[in-house]
This record gives structure tokens, C-alpha cells and sequence, in this order.
């Protein structure tokens, strides 16, 4: 893997995530129509084949090495597939998203790095901040979004997520779909368009991309020639339940992409 390549990493490969409803309506942030019915059968993902895995005592995810100082932690196991990015820097590291928060992340993270992490989410959908609450470190957009997902969300909002056609396997020991729920988490750092994170020898910059939520953001490894997207970029399809302010905040996007040259995406 060519580390001077300009590399667009998705944090996630899920088939939908939808944008938040409104706070009266305990609503599935994800519908069950969404998970196609034979979503197992196409595992392992033929294009992850040329990864170099990575031994964990993990039976909930699976960690490939990707890049200089880079891991990927996926979660194959959920109809999601969440993908979440581990990058070392030499003083620190930071964990883009936390997944869905049904295994400890921040257990599988300690295999890897005796580094003090920071998170950053990709945005604030339930799928990439279930595992949040592990950590102490979390920089953050200043969108009220971004607060009001902060609270955590309810069974009611997520136990979908672990319906018996939702999983490829079993649960980890004693989390159900009637106690599953998104932990409050504390914001500890806020972050603008153009803000740095120094890690170490390594600067990483957040690209505030607003339009699949108001929050999402783009994290820039400039002299990697690395950059992960979330869910801002797609290879198919993507669905929203409540697409009126996906629009408003699609077109007040910053024009990010025309302050770098991005080759590959």
C-alpha cells in the first residue's frame, strides 16, 4: 500500500444511515427495511482480501494494519460493517469513530497503542459513536447537532440495530437487544473548519463537510497523503429519512475540495 497515494478510507461500508429525527419521537435511527435480507452471504468482503491483518483477542472485530501508522477496527459481525480509523502519531493517537459501542472498542484499541487517544467522529450518527463513552479525550463539531447527540440515545432508537437480521453472529456475553442503548458521552475539545491535531509528528486537519449530517467532517493527513470521509462518501447508495436539512446543509458545505488536490477519490 503506496503511503504517498492519496487513500479516501471509509469509515463506515453500512448501507444506510439516516439523519436524526426530532427529539419528541424515540424513533429507530436506522429502518429495518434497510438491511438487505442476504447481507451475510456476501462476506468476507472480497475487496478487504489484500489487507494485512492484525492478531487481536477480539471476537467482535477485526483489525487490519492500512497504512504508516494507521488501523482499521471493523465490526463484520453487524449489518453496519463498521469501520473505525486508529492513527499513531509519536505522542498520541486518535480514533476516528468508535463504532457501534456492542463490543469495547477501547479495549481492542489498548492491543495496539499505549498512546493517550482522542476521538473524533466522522459525524454523530449512532454507528459511529457507540463507543464514545470509553474514552476521556473527545474533540467535537460546534453544531447544536453534535451537543444533542452527546446525551446519548435511548433502547428505543437503537435496538434495532440488533435484531436477529441485523447480526451475523451472537451478541458478545451479556449485551441484548433489550439492553443495548448509545452512552452519553463529554465533548472536551470543540473544533472548527481548519482545525489541527497535533499527534506527534503527525498534524491531521478537520474539513468540516456538512450534508450527511450538519457535523460531518472529512480528517486530512496532508503529508500521508491520507484522508477518511465517513459517510460523506459512498461507494453506492445511501438513504436519509429526513432529508430537509440534509439538503440546507449539503449546499452550505464549505468548498473544501478546491483547497486540495485530491487525485483519488
Amino acid at each position: 500500500m503506496p503511503i504517498r497515494l492519496l487513500f479516501v478510507l471509509l469509515a463506515s461500508l453500512s448501507a444506510a444511515c439516516s439523519d436524526e429525527p426530532p427529539a419528541s419521537e424515540p424513533a429507530p435511527e436506522t429502518s429495518a427495511e434497510a438491511i438487505r435480507p442476504d447481507w451475510c452471504e456476501v462476506l468476507p468482503r472480497p475487496g478487504y482480501a489484500s489487507l494485512e491483518p492484525v492478531s487481536t483477542d477480539s471476537d467482535w472485530f477485526e483489525v487490519w494494519h492500512v497504512g504508516d501508522g494507521v488501523y482499521a477496527l471493523y465490526e463484520p459481525k453487524q449489518w453496519q460493517e463498521i469501520i473505525s480509523y486508529l492513527v499513531l502519531g509519536s505522542e498520541r493517537a486518535l480514533l476516528f469513530d468508535t463504532g457501534m459501542g456492542i463490543a469495547s472498542i477501547s479495549a481492542v484499541v489498548g492491543q495496539l497503542t499505549d498512546l493517550p487517544i482522542t476521538v473524533l467522529n466522522s459525524h454523530t450518527h449512532m454507528d459511529h459513536i457507540g463507543g464514545n463513552a470509553e474514552f476521556s479525550s473527545i474533540v467535537a463539531m460546534d453544531t447544536d447537532f453534535t451537543r444533542a447527540r452527546s446525551a446519548g440515545l435511548g433502547n428505543a432508537s437503537v435496538r434495532s440495530e440488533l435484531a436477529p437480521a441485523a447480526l451475523c453472529a451472537e451478541l458478545p456475553s451479556g449485551v441484548t437487544q433489550d439492553n443495548y442503548s448509545t452512552r452519553p458521552w463529554t465533548i472536551t475539545e470543540v473544533a472548527a473548519d481548519g482545525h489541527r491535531i497535533d499527534l506527534g509528528n503527525r498534524v491531521l486537519e478537520v474539513l468540516h463537510i456538512p450534508g450527511h449530517t450538519p457535523d460531518a467532517v472529512a480528517l486530512l493527513d496532508a503529508d500521508a497523503g491520507y484522508l477518511w470521509t465517513g459517510d460523506s462518501f459512498y461507494e453506492g447508495p445511501i438513504s436519509s429519512a429526513w432529508p430537509s436539512w440534509y439538503r440546507v446543509s449539503r449546499h452550505s458545505s464549505p468548498p473544501t475540495t478546491r483547497r486540495w488536490p485530491i487525485p483519488c477519490v
